[in-house]
């Protein structure tokens, strides 16, 4: 479901060069909810070497923004990610697992993913992540992102593939020494 990586890894600098993907909704003229960027990083290999180089071209490098409450939900265009954290808001990442049949619902951009309603689901494991974390997250099983004060904003590089499922991800972690 997730598991954190060995060591803390150090930010490199990186530009910004659009936006990829979000999900949410517009509130008072602002965007909330979690947005995927594209970006240009000096320096990949610094993260990319987590994964053995034989199976990096299935991987995806974006910066990853949240600004708000994300209920439970599984990712769209993504089986696994390993989050690289930024800046964390004090928020805690719940994993679920269903109690029956779940009432789930899509928004906009949402193809694969769902949201779930919380009475459906009983949680299942979380953690907290710190600044320069990484942990690696089964994002094909339900999970959501809350703040355990007021968020402002949570930023982390997301290294995510749609090709690998956890069990996969992960032993190629613990092949190259990050498990």
């Amino acid at each position: 479901m997730f598991h954190k990586l060995l060591h803390k890894f150090n930010p490199e600098p990186f530009d910004i060069s659009g936006s990829r993907i979000r999900f949410g909704e517009q509130v008072e003229g602002q965007f909330k909810g979690i947005e995927y960027f594209n970006i240009n990083h000096s320096n990949t290999d610094s993260l990319f070497r987590v994964v053995p180089n034989k199976y990096r071209e299935n991987f995806c490098l974006t910066l990853m923004k949240i600004n708000t409450i994300i209920p439970p939900h599984t990712d769209t265009g993504i089986l696994v990610t390993i989050n690289f954290y930024i800046e964390t808001s004090n928020c805690i990442t719940q994993f679920y697992k269903f109690k029956g049949e779940p009432k789930k619902y899509q928004i906009e951009n949402q193809k694969e993913g769902f949201i779930f309603d919380e009475n459906d689901l009983e949680p299942a494991g979380s953690f907290i992540a710190e600044q320069y974390d990484a942990w690696v997250l089964d994002v094909s099983q339900p999970h959501s992102v809350k703040p355990l004060g007021n968020i402002t904003e949570r930023l982390g590089l997301s290294l995510a593939t749609n090709t690998y499922n956890y069990d996969d991800v992960c032993n190629m972690l613990y092949e190259t020494g990050n498990l």
